[in-house]
């Protein structure tokens, strides 16, 4: 007498047997490229690392290069710094690079760039890019996540020439030792405001330590920067936003209106 299978026994048998036979699913590798912090200090070493994720990715030729970060979508000759990857030198040597990638430091020591690396970087935003191809504009095989320098002396900096009306603008700032006080706050002016004392009556502001227009006492880190925009400082509706066109300045102020 044949003994009858349930139509649920059949699917848990079904289920097991898929269960078995799957194999298992790893996250596929990929390229990447990084740097050990998002800021430094203009001679603080930059730890850059890098890996491929296979093999088949590495190339003869891969070179690794730091530029401006507004160079995102157009890698023009005259990097800040670079290397060939598989030398680490500016000296090239034929073969492909290893896949399981590597790391490097950029500092007043090195890589040994025969005297041609642009040593300490300008303040500003940079991002680090593997690259491949030897003629301008070169192309991109990865990029990091941009990173930040400030000047060892104490200075303000935006992160573009030129804006559009609504256009966001981001100011970074730094302080020397000793500078910073109590109340210093960051302000926008038109340019022919100066650049000693400002008047009363900035266009957009905000204080250093708080970030916003809400006083805090205390001395501001050494760092900060801020977006002003929609979508940017919180000053509770007293901001002057948009900007009319023009030209203007961003300064750091004390409390007593000298910029520093």
């Amino acid at each position: 007498m044949k003994k009858l299978i349930s139509t649920a026994s059949i699917l848990s048998l079904i289920a097991v047997i898929a269960f078995i036979l799957s194999p298992e699913v790893k996250a596929a590798s990929v390229t990447s490229i990084s740097t050990d912090a998002t800021s430094y200090q203009s001679d603080e070493p930059i730890l850059i690392s890098w890996s491929y994720g296979s093999s088949s990715d590495a190339h003869d030729g891969d070179w690794i290069g730091v530029y401006p970060d507004h160079h995102i979508n157009d890698l023009s000759s005259g990097s800040e710094m670079w290397l060939w990857v598989q030398s680490l030198t500016q000296s090239y040597r034929a073969g492909v690079p290893d896949a399981a990638g590597g790391s490097v430091v950029f500092d007043k020591n090195g890589p040994v760039e025969t005297g041609r690396q642009s040593w300490p970087l300008a303040a500003g935003k940079y991002r680090v890019f593997l690259i491949r191809s030897v003629a301008a504009p070169y192309a991109i095989v990865e990029m990091s996540d941009p990173f930040t320098v400030y000047d060892s002396q104490t200075q303000i900096s935006i992160d573009q020439g030129a804006y559009f009306e609504n256009d966001p603008i981001q100011i970074s700032w730094s302080f020397a030792d000793g500078i910073a006080q109590d109340g210093d706050w960051i302000a926008i002016y038109p340019e022919n405001d100066g650049s000693t004392v400002l008047p009363r009556g900035s266009d957009l502001w905000i204080y250093a330590l708080s970030g916003t227009q809400s006083y805090s006492a205390g001395i501001p880190p050494s760092q900060g920067s801020a977006v002003f925009g929609a979508g940017g400082v919180d000053e509770s509706g007293q901001q002057s936003w948009p900007l009319p066109g023009g030209t203007y300045r961003a300064h750091i102020l004390h409390p007593n209106y000298e910029a520093v």
